[in-house]
């Protein structure tokens, strides 16, 4: 399933040929191995499901930028996850960018597809994982993975 939000088809926001998954979307439906991957310890050392997919590498700093265009809801600090961005988009779609640094995007701004949104940063909820970005996708509040709203192959050797 391709989401597509007006006239644009859903893009990851970091060139995710150059990065690595560090922790997957949390399915009921995925192998074993992989849903033990999509657990996080939080804080308060509960465990919960990964609603997003986590991108890093070797713990350096990237560009995230938005994967689609829309309007800026949230730019603020958490103090679990980190700089939060969250971009409401057509279609009743919501992209949560979280663990930014260099946030460069207030509330009520208008951002088009590709714009550079922040940098990759760090959070308490994910320490572990260093520099990275936590990435979801919400439809109507519902939690969906990513990776299969994001035309793969083609669209990755684009970016």
């Amino acid at each position: 399933m391709i989401q597509k939000s007006e006239d644009e088809t859903m893009k990851w926001p970091a060139d995710k040929s150059q990065l690595d998954v560090l922790a997957p979307f949390y399915s009921s439906k995925s192998s074993n191995e992989d849903r033990q991957a999509a657990l996080i310890e939080a804080p308060n050392n509960e465990i919960v499901a990964n609603m997003g997919i986590d991108l890093g590498k070797e713990d350096k700093a990237f560009d995230v930028t938005a994967a689609l265009s829309g309007v800026v809801t949230v730019a603020e600090k958490n103090p679990v996850n980190g700089n939060v961005v969250q971009i409401k988009h057509a279609g009743g779609l919501v992209t949560i960018y979280n663990s930014l640094s260099d946030v460069q995007v207030t509330v009520g701004q208008d951002v088009k597809q590709g714009d550079v949104i922040a940098k990759a940063g760090r959070d308490e909820l994910e320490k572990d994982l260093g520099v990275h970005l936590h990435f979801e996708v919400r439809k109507d509040g519902k939690a969906i993975d990513p990776s299969t709203l994001i035309e793969t192959a083609s669209a990755n050797a684009q970016q």
